[in-house]
């Protein structure tokens, strides 16, 4: 009797070790996929944001009114360098802001939000492109590092957002101009 089951129980164990692996890379593929569409950190207040934005932000509304609204715009080359953008990717400074809200006026899109998430756990930044007239995000949650990098060229400081793969099979993204500044001389 005993040895007519030892053939039995090595099917059960191929079997078992087939569902573990099966379900093993469904799981796996199934958290990248949540990665992928879910913030690296969570806020309810994004939520609420678009929501508020959508209700209270006309279609088309322009660079001014998002100016009055307290958007700073960072379209044009900015006279010195934004101290509150600096603080707030300066990622050895805990200023208790987690979002940053700034305006850019695009050849494509027209007047764009420019939300800024930043997380000093990941020490990364996420960047939501806010489309006024679509009222939509474009590339929500976009990672890139908290540190930004400049660049000078001809008396002007460009300082850039450098793109942060977060998953290897994350298909390239190209980095992010935030702004110019005219550099001290």
């Amino acid at each position: 009797m005993k040895s007519e089951n030892k053939p039995m129980r090595g099917y059960v164990a191929v079997l078992v070790v087939f569902v573990v692996v099966v379900v093993g890379i469904f799981g796996y593929r199934g958290y990248i996929h949540y990665r992928e569409t879910h913030p690296v950190w969570p806020s309810d207040e994004l939520g609420d944001l678009w929501e508020e934005l959508g209700e209270t932000l006309p279609r088309d509304a322009t660079m001014e009114q998002l100016e009055a609204r307290g958007y700073r715009d960072v379209t044009q080359i900015q006279p010195e360098e934004l101290q509150e953008v600096s603080e707030f990717l300066d990622s050895t400074k805990e200023t208790g802001k987690r979002l940053l809200i700034l305006s850019k006026d695009t050849e494509e899109e027209g007047p764009v939000l420019l939300v800024l998430q930043r997380s000093l756990r990941e020490n990364l930044v996420a960047l939501d492109t806010y489309v006024v007239q679509d009222q939509g995000v474009l590339n929500p949650g976009t990672k890139y590092e908290m540190k930004s990098e400049t660049v000078e060229e001809d008396g002007v400081t460009q300082v850039w957002l450098r793109w942060h793969r977060v998953w290897s099979d994350e298909p390239e993204q190209e980095d992010y101009l935030l702004y110019s500044y005219r550099s001290a001389q």
